[in-house]
């Protein structure tokens, strides 16, 4: 999968109105103080990184992909923003690993944490564990 455009990648998370440019840059971690969905919240951001790419010392850059190293270690559960990588299409999980690939080559200093998103990212979903965890949620 070729590195997608910010509009593109938009659309693919079927986000029609993206979280402002102004308040991700004054907010550089998309799971820290907003009061947005995750699924809102990840796409706007990546979104935003590919149009900034040339940022000088971008540190939302940094706390994306490091929201992202998180969301894919996160164990499946039926709330909050841990269920984001289960809940993406195999064509959105790709997007975002290519956008991780990508930003090896614009974010030297934050290479291995980068690598180990990636690793994250690629492991399959293990289905029985979404399925284990509705089970006890409707319990």
């Amino acid at each position: 999968m070729a590195l997608m455009n910010s509009n593109e990648l938009l659309e693919l998370f079927k986000i029609e109105k993206a979280i402002s440019d102004e308040i991700i840059a004054s907010n550089s971690d998309p799971l820290i103080d907003l009061n947005f969905d995750v699924f809102l919240t990840i796409p706007s951001y990546i979104a935003w990184c590919l149009r900034h790419e040339h940022s000088d010392g971008n540190i939302v850059i940094d706390g994306t992909i490091s929201a992202l190293s998180f969301l894919g270690r996160s164990k499946y559960c039926n709330n909050g923003d841990a269920r984001f990588k289960y809940e993406c299409s195999s064509e959105q999980v790709a997007a975002i690993i290519e956008f991780l690939n990508w930003s090896l080559t614009i974010e030297p200093l934050i290479h291995e944490h980068t690598e180990r998103a990636i690793k994250q990212w690629l492991k399959p979903i293990n289905k029985s564990s979404k399925k284990d965890a509705l089970k006890r949620a409707s319990s």
